[in-house]
């Protein structure tokens, strides 16, 4: 497994988030991207990764960062410690 797989710019032709998305259709946008973390029992012997990292174009040369991680590996609140650690 590479950096690449785990850190990634996703291609505004690919996946553009806009400000004004509410939290349903943003989830609805990312579940169909690259960006999204597949559910754990899915990552099991596949080789994908279990934590990404999307950085991910808004509009009006803006970005935003989405940081996935699996369920699997982590609680919530090994989630959050990560997140805090990444702010």
């Amino acid at each position: 497994m590479t950096i690449d797989s785990i850190i990634q710019i996703c291609d505004p032709k690919d996946l553009t988030l806009k400000k004004e998305m509410d939290y349903p259709t943003m989830c609805k946008q990312l579940s169909k991207s690259s960006a999204f973390v597949a559910r754990g029992v899915d990552l099991v012997k596949s080789g994908k990764p279990f934590c990404k990292i999307s950085i991910i174009p808004v509009e009006d040369n803006e970005f935003c960062v989405i940081f996935g991680l699996s369920h699997a590996v982590a609680d919530g609140y090994t989630y959050y410690a990560l997140m805090n650690m990444l702010a």
